[in-house]
């Protein structure tokens, strides 16, 4: 029970986290679109990390969370 209380809490926290990643996401891809930085090849390098980054993050999170996905099932069963 235990066990699952955690990977519930956990869960609960990646989806959090990976909404807070999708609205860094959009907030850079406005900041990109803005002419005033998309003129500016220094500003756009800098954009292209953050989203470069950001994406990396998701892809990690997401994984994890379909990990746990996959336990919850899996305990689940056993209930």
């Amino acid at each position: 029970k235990s066990d699952l209380k955690k990977l519930k809490k956990e869960e609960s926290n990646l989806l959090s986290f990976l909404e807070e990643l999708e609205d860094f996401q959009k907030n850079i891809e406005h900041k990109m679109a803005n002419p005033e930085n998309y003129s500016d090849g220094e500003k756009m390098k800098a954009l292209k990390q953050e989203l470069d980054k950001n994406r990396e993050l998701q892809l990690e999170t997401g994984n994890r969370w379909e990990k746990i996905e996959m336990e919850l099932d899996g305990m689940d069963n056993f209930e």
